[in-house]
Order: C-alpha cells, then structure tokens, then sequence
C-alpha cells in the first residue's frame, strides 16, 4: 500500500543552507508555478526549485554543467577570506570588479601563505590588507597589477619592520597617494578572526 504524500517541502541535508530570492514573474507563471506546486504537492519555491533543475540540467557554461558549478560556487560560499578567493577562481563570468580581484589575487598569491587561504587567525592580516586595496584600488581606477605591485611593497616593508608604527604611502601613475596603516593588519592586536 503506498503512503500519502503530505505535501511541504522534504527535509534537508545536514548542513543544507536555503536561500532568499526574489523574482518578479508574469502572471501567467506565478499561475502555472502555483497550478504545480498544487500538482506535485509541495510549495511554490520547492515547484520552482524542480523546474529549475530540470531545465538547467543540460545547461553547460564554458563546457561544465551548471549545476555542478552552482554547486561549487556555493560551497565556497563560506563567508571566509580564503572561500572568496576560492570563488573568485572558480567562477565562470565575472562582473569587472569580480575581475578586479582575481588579477590582483593572482599576481599576489606568491605573496600569500597557504595557510592564510585556510583563514587560520594568525594568516589573516595579509588577506585582509590584500582585499582592503583590491577594493580601494578598483574604486579609484587603479589597475590590478598596481595593486599587486603595492601589496608587494606592503609586504615587503612589513617583513623589513618597517611602517609598522606610520603610514604605508603608495602612489599610483596618476597621482593618487593610497594610505594604510600596517598597524591595523601587523599589530599583535590588529589578528583577528574573520
């Protein structure tokens, strides 16, 4: 004897995360969503969740499914530092800003411990000061390799001692004098977790 399906959505994996998306839909297939989602029993975002994974499954972008990418865009999801960079590998299209800090990321890897990827405390502070002048320079104009070049000079200074009690001073070809404080990344006090 078979056993009445209760409708609702199944339960999730273990460690399962949900999402919130809001879309804006024609009537005719927030109607047809809802004429399914009565049909299979189950709510209208587990009805769009299945059709989107039956539509997408034959879906490939630069030759690799969809849905395994989405897969794996979502686990690096973290929230951490190293899950950013991790993303930002992996991703297919990027918007420029996205683009921004892939370059400047992979001209500064070789800078970068594999350890801090891992985003252990004590690795952070050159992730984060790597990320802060990725963003700066990406809303000032400046190119990635610029940005690389500066974060290697940082880096550089902070391993010789020095500027670690003033301001790091870098200029970009057009005049602009970027400013950081290595104390706020360097200091005992300054590690933090993500």
């Amino acid at each position: 004897m078979a056993t009445k399906n209760k409708g609702g959505r199944p339960p999730r994996a273990p460690g399962e995360k949900m999402t919130r998306l809001s879309v804006m839909l024609r009537p005719m297939y927030r109607e047809a969503l809802d004429l399914l989602a009565r049909e299979q029993r189950t709510s209208i975002s587990q009805a769009l969740e299945n059709v989107l994974a039956q539509a997408l499954r034959p879906v490939l972008v630069e030759g690799k499914n969809v849905l395994q990418l989405g897969g794996i865009m979502a686990m690096y999801d973290d929230g951490t530092l190293g899950g950013k960079i991790s993303r930002l590998d992996h991703q297919p299209y990027k918007t420029p800003e996205e683009q921004h800090a892939h370059d400047a990321w992979w001209k500064s890897r070789h800078l970068i411990d594999p350890d801090e990827m891992r985003a252990e405390p004590k690795y952070q502070p050159r992730l984060r000061m790597l990320f802060d002048m990725i963003a700066e320079t990406y809303k000032m104009g400046s190119s990635a390799d610029f940005c690389a070049t500066m974060f290697a000079e940082a880096i550089r200074q902070q391993e010789a001692g020095i500027g670690l009690d003033h301001l790091f001073r870098y200029e970009d070809d057009a005049g602009f004098e970027y400013l950081f404080n290595l104390s706020d990344y360097f200091h005992p006090d300054a590690i933090r977790p993500e």
